[in-house]
């Protein structure tokens, strides 16, 4: 069976070269290896002429996880920023010499450092399971394309063949005559 043209479009999708992913992700070729083994994206190689490449769908997975990682880091970053600024700004000292003042100050602030700790741990223990829901997302995101792909190459495979045994006619006894 033929493929018609919009068919072949739809089945052939956009290549990146290996130099070209570099260039994309702006990434040396030991984070591209770190990337592509965490969520289990592989570049492919051309039967015909030797050449690695990678798919575009794989690239665009490869950078939405370099992306969540950057903003991950990122993230840890101002939070250690910002954890070194709510260390610096506890650091009130009383104005007054009142013992009274002074203990609802110190009991103030400590209220304000407990609160800020429950939050930041709050926030930290949300975001980590965000990023491990994300990471997962893309993986599935990953093994189904790959077996969209796969099933329709055997889906193709099977019209082949399908069409290969309509050339044959039953002559009786168990045998088959090439009819075309």
């Amino acid at each position: 069976m033929e493929m018609t043209g919009e068919q072949k479009s739809s089945v052939v999708e956009k290549t990146f070269s290996p130099a070209e992913v570099r260039k994309l992700l702006n990434s040396d070729n030991r984070e591209i290896q770190h990337l592509c083994k965490e969520i289990n994206v592989f570049p492919k190689k051309d039967n015909n002429s030797g050449k690695i490449f990678f798919l575009k769908s794989d690239v665009e997975v490869l950078k939405k996880v370099k992306d969540l990682y950057e903003k991950s880091q990122q993230i840890k970053e101002n939070k250690k920023a910002g954890t070194a600024l709510v260390e610096s700004n506890t650091a009130i000292k009383p104005v007054s010499e009142n013992d009274d003042l002074n203990s609802v100050m110190g009991a103030v602030i400590s209220a304000r450092e407990d609160i800020v700790k429950r939050l930041r741990d709050v926030i930290e223990e949300k975001l980590d399971g965000i990023d491990d829901v994300v990471v997962e997302l893309i993986k599935s995101k990953v093994e189904n394309e790959r077996l969209r792909i796969k099933l329709e190459q055997l889906t193709k495979e099977n019209h082949e063949l399908m069409s290969d045994s309509e050339k044959y006619k039953s002559v009786g006894f168990g045998l088959y005559k090439k009819s075309r």
